[in-house]
């Protein structure tokens, strides 16, 4: 057989072999959840990627209602987000919610999917206050080594309260405190820590060894504690006095509220299991182990969601009661 011939048989035969191999449809439907947050204590709101497998590339998220058992529904936005964890903050009655969609800060009316533009050209929202009232954002680029941030009343026509730079700051997940405090991390060349800012900018507090990266992080308003990160141990700070208390090694994601603790655990078989902890005993026991990521508890402590992935490419929410030992 002369060369060329037998270079073109042996093309021909790999790519059989490879198209073979694949049992991917590209036509079929996936399914990527990027954040999800409770509504109220019978439904939630997730961002929700879902197109075609043949057109998977960026995150192209858009805001959704879920039903009781976590089913994607209506679609309440036509705009998208690109973040890889979007933003979001929802009211306690479940009526309205502040998130940041594209490079716009928006309230979002839960009841009929209308929405308000509060500010444009945000690179990063750090918190909402639980009232939905402030919020703390930058417009500075993500790369830049001082950052200005700004503190903004929405709670009407918005306007700026406070500013002030940061060096160092990084896009972790901050967290608005009781007392109107603020979390932010801070990494430097030294090591990253947590400064807490009053309204005016000013460090009242400073964590050293400890971060707060979305859904590895939370903040429990009820015992003022903050749920920080060190490398993979999971640690509580009491805001007040500063003591810290050892959790766990080796975990992924963490919710809390009041005395509930939950937390993903990757362990030593390479299962990720799921554990719920009475913060006040210490008392802990396992729930789940097909868990995919994130764990998110409802306001009243009493259901658990978290992200399972069914087949490859599709992941959704799972929706479980729950009990506190």
């Amino acid at each position: 057989m002369p060369l060329i011939s037998r270079y073109f048989f042996s093309l021909v035969i790999a790519a059989l072999l490879l198209s073979s191999c694949d049992d991917s449809n590209p036509t079929e439907q996936t399914q990527d959840i990027g954040n999800l947050v409770w509504r109220n204590n019978a439904s939630l709101l997730a961002f929700a990627e879902q197109r075609n497998f043949v057109s998977a590339g960026s995150f192209v998220y858009k805001l959704h209602e879920t039903d009781e058992a976590g089913r994607i529904g209506r679609q309440l936005l036509d705009e998208v987000t690109n973040e890889a964890v979007p933003s979001i903050a929802v009211s306690a009655d479940g009526t309205a919610a502040v998130a940041l969609i594209g490079s716009d800060l928006v309230k979002v009316i839960l009841t009929n999917g209308s929405k308000i533009v509060l500010t444009s050209n945000v690179t990063k929202v750090y918190a909402i206050s639980p009232d939905l009232k402030y919020a703390v954002i930058t417009h500075a680029a993500l790369f830049q080594p001082i950052k200005r941030v700004s503190l903004l009343d929405i709670s009407g026509s918005p306007r700026s309260v406070a500013e002030w730079d940061i060096k160092g700051l990084t896009v972790n997940q901050g967290y608005w405190m009781n007392d109107a405090m603020i979390a932010l991390n801070v990494d430097t060349a030294s090591a990253p820590f947590i400064n807490v800012y009053d309204t005016t900018g000013a460090v009242v507090k400073t964590f050293l060894g400890a971060q707060t990266p979305a859904r590895s992080s939370d903040y429990e308003p009820s015992t003022n504690s903050l749920y920080v990160k060190h490398f993979t141990t999971l640690y509580r700070i009491d805001v007040g006095t500063g003591a810290r208390t050892d959790i766990a090694s080796s975990f992924i994601n963490m919710d809390a509220q009041g005395n509930t603790l939950v937390y993903i655990l990757n362990e030593e078989s390479g299962k990720q299991r799921i554990y719920v902890q009475n913060v006040q005993s210490g008392e802990t026991m396992p729930v789940a182990d097909d868990v995919l990521r994130y764990v998110v508890l409802s306001p009243d402590a009493t259901k658990l969601a978290y992200l399972v992935e069914p087949r490859a490419y599709f992941n959704e929410i799972k929706v479980i009661p729950l009990t506190t030992p």
